[in-house]
């Protein structure tokens, strides 16, 4: 496991998470979290982020 598995896997976590509770509706905009090295991970515009 790399440095940033547990990102991604976060902001996987988070969107299911947002998109169960009605927060974000579909493939509107984007989740975004900061790593420790300092890397930036985001999810990209068009995607469902419920699935």
């Amino acid at each position: 496991m790399t440095s940033t598995d547990p990102v991604k896997a976060s902001i996987v976590q988070c969107c299911h998470l947002m998109a169960h509770k009605g927060l974000i509706a579909g493939t509107e905009g984007n989740v975004s979290a900061r790593a420790r090295d300092g890397g930036v991970w985001m999810t990209p515009s068009n995607l469902n982020k419920g699935k």
